[in-house]
């Protein structure tokens, strides 16, 4: 952005160097890192030069500004919040709500005109204790949200519909290469979408979306190797429904043997060369103090690896992790696929103070995603 930027209609960005953002703020507002599941990170930490574009009321009503996402073949996502960087003006509010929008892609690698979806939910503001161009620096999200997105290319943007006083805000950009290797940047429209300017080489938005991803890979076996089985089946594992596995847990000899434990396993196809493997997993325990672990099979290392760790929450809550080439985890994701196709995968939970008795585990969904060349 320019010092003249109530009179600059393309909204062009100062360029200055950057330290790293510190993430203090957004971990203050987030689940800690083992219970905070990416599906995409634009590195909400800054890095490198930065920009910024103006992205909201009451100076620019009809300003949108949006970045790609990719969604791997055959899969969807489960968005439930998503936080980025923005820098606001002096005397500008964010008020109440931000809106998080999704448009399709279009042809040439740039969004078209359908909208995927709009949503609003209450603004979480944090300052960072950064600043940029003369402007307190602060990390926005939003929660709770329900949104699916399916496979392919995605452009997201935010802004503050409500927001009092004069002026906007500015989102902020990071380095040039998200998460998935991409070095795409942003596009914006200046008349509510109908048509798009691409920012340039450098503009690209820094922000972070998580959630789950839908397995498309059900469990076609599974056993229960700690703990009573209450009831259910292996067809309890294949939606996210009311039908679940439900386990009694059992009393464990030491605070390393969990107290219920199951064991699954599928086929993800004939082939080796995996590009990407998640996993996911929706459960709930019936008290509070209990620990839950995912464990994936290590086919290479003919070893469990454990994948996610967290307090296992009383309502249905998803537990996801992926492994991608390159891998984020520098672990590659075909060491958990069998030469014959095979996925297997372990999920424990460990009392860890549980102050009631008869209290139970219950899986309701369970599965994989796999991209296989």
């Amino acid at each position: 952005m320019k010092r003249s930027m109530a009179n600059d209609t393309r909204l062009l960005g100062l360029r200055m160097p950057s330290p790293c953002l510190s993430l203090l703020p957004l971990l203050l507002l987030t689940p800690s890192p083992d219970q905070r599941d990416v599906l995409w990170d634009n590195h909400i930490t800054i890095k490198g030069d930065v920009f910024a574009r103006a992205i909201s009321p009451p100076l620019w009503r009809d300003i949108r500004v949006v970045d790609d996402v990719l969604i791997p073949q055959g899969t969807r996502w489960h968005v439930t919040s998503a936080w980025l960087n923005v820098v606001e003006d002096e005397g500008w509010s964010p008020g109440s709500r931000m809106e998080m929008y999704v448009w399709r892609s279009g042809f040439g690698g740039r969004p078209g005109q359908g909208i995927v979806a709009w949503l609003s939910a209450p603004l979480r503001r944090s300052a960072t204790g950064s600043s940029y161009f003369n402007r307190p620096a602060y990390i926005h999200g939003i929660e709770g949200l329900v949104l699916e997105l399916d496979t392919g290319v995605q452009w997201v943007g935010f802004r503050h519909p409500d927001a009092p006083g004069r002026y906007t805000a500015y989102w902020l950009t990071s380095d040039n290469v998200d998460n998935e290797g991409r070095g795409s940047t942003h596009f914006f429209s200046v008349d509510g979408g109908k048509s798009w300017q691409w920012a340039g080489e450098g503009w690209h938005s820094s922000f972070i979306l998580y959630g789950y991803e839908e397995p498309s890979i059900s469990p076609s076996s599974f056993s229960v190797t700690q703990g009573q089985l209450v009831s259910g089946g292996t067809l309890s594992l294949t939606h996210s429904d009311d039908d679940r596995l439900v386990i009694r847990p059992r009393r464990a000899a030491n605070v390393n043997t969990p107290s219920a434990e199951i064991v699954v396993q599928s086929s993800a196809g004939p082939h080796r060369a995996v590009t990407w493997l998640s996993f996911t997993v929706q459960a709930r325990a019936t008290a509070l103090g209990v620990e839950q672990e995912v464990d994936l099979w290590s086919f290479d290392d003919q070893r469990w690896f454990s994948v996610h760790r967290r307090n296992a929450a009383t309502d249905d809550t998803f537990s996801f992790r992926r492994f991608r080439v390159p891998s984020r985890y520098d672990v590659a994701p075909r060491k958990f696929v069998s030469p014959e196709g095979l996925v297997r995968a372990r999920i424990r939970w460990f009392d860890r103070g549980v102050p009631s008795v008869g209290w139970t585990v219950q899986v309701n969904q369970a599965g994989w995603h796999a991209v296989l060349n």
